[in-house]
């Protein structure tokens, strides 16, 4: 008897599911996946009959088992999921950045940019997603990273990087000078005095 017939017949789904009826034929007739998950189905099982995620988290099944079910971590987070969860779950960030989500909301999920970047995130990433160069730095990213991301020097001085970053950097001395960091500064960092008073120190 398919499980449609049970029901009709007033047993319940769980009683179907133990005489060997998959969820994809309860969804058939008509059940709600969370019946069916309370009836011992798995997610992955769920996924294969065409429910959606949310579906099937809501009926209890954890979001690790949503990889499985051919589930990426995209759908997951539209379900509601947090990407933490996500993570928590054995996808890692790239995955989620794989998924169309941005750093800032991998950073808003309580990931670290550290963690980000090690992902394959470069600064120019974390900075448009609003995080200051500071964070970046803290994060062991040199300033010439920064500038070539098109931050100036005076940001990255304003920051606490010495001006012998900044030259190594790319950067002149006049670019130094107005970042209001003296000449004996700027010689000690290996610019010739020529350069140093050309530049008005």
């Amino acid at each position: 008897m398919d499980v449609q017939y049970c029901v009709d017949a007033g047993m319940d789904v769980q009683y179907c599911a133990g005489a060997g009826m998959d969820v994809q034929y309860c969804a058939g007739a008509g059940m709600d996946v969370q019946y069916c998950g309370g009836a011992g189905m798995d997610v992955q099982c769920c996924g294969g009959a065409g429910m959606d995620v949310e579906y099937c988290v809501d009926a209890g099944m954890d979001v690790q088992y949503c990889p499985d079910a051919g589930m990426d971590v995209q759908h997951c987070v539209d379900a509601g999921m947090d990407v933490q969860y996500c993570v928590g779950a054995g996808m890692d960030v790239q995955c989620c950045v794989g998924a169309g989500m941005d750093v800032q909301h991998c950073v808003d999920a309580g990931m670290d940019v550290q963690y980000c970047v090690g992902a394959g995130m470069d600064v120019q990433c974390c900075v448009g997603a609003g995080m200051d160069v500071q964070y970046c730095v803290d994060t062991r990213m040199d300033v010439q990273y920064c500038v070539g991301e098109g931050m100036d020097v005076h940001y990255c001085a304003d920051v606490g990087m010495d001006v012998q970053y900044c030259v190594g950097g790319g950067m002149d001395v006049q670019y130094c000078v107005d970042a209001a960091l003296d000449g004996q500064y700027c010689v000690g960092a290996g610019m010739d005095v020529q350069y140093c008073v050309h530049a008005g120190m």
